[in-house]
């Protein structure tokens, strides 16, 4: 693993909530259980779930980058192992949970909640 100078790394540590979004997305919009266990292109999940093509495959990208899809061609994701967590269909699904979880930190950022200060 490569080394991160000191302002990569608080580049990387504060922008960290990005991947953990993503993984929200995944989730909210069951993209493991649309690609299941063959290949699928962006425009064919964005059809299924409605999201923008462009947004979608932006998202997809970034969690191909950390190991939750494998991008197999262009515009095209398989779901890794990791991903599969995501799935409801899985046995120790966390999908609900990570769900949950941020669905509680956009309510609680929204207001006066003793979390954000």
């Amino acid at each position: 693993m490569t080394k991160l100078s000191p302002s990569q790394e608080i580049v990387r540590l504060a922008f960290s909530f990005i991947p953990a979004r993503a993984i929200y997305v995944a989730a909210k919009y069951r993209l493991a259980e649309v690609i299941g266990d063959e290949e699928k292109s962006v425009d064919y999940i964005a059809e299924i779930t409605g999201l923008d093509p462009d947004a979608l495959g932006r998202v997809c990208r970034l969690l191909a980058s950390i190991g939750v899809l494998q991008e197999t061609n262009d515009k095209s994701f398989a779901v890794t192992k990791v991903g599969r967590m995501l799935s409801s269909n899985e046995e120790n699904s966390l999908r609900d949970y990570i769900i949950l979880y941020h669905e509680s930190l956009l309510q609680n950022s929204s207001g006066d909640s003793p979390a954000w200060g």
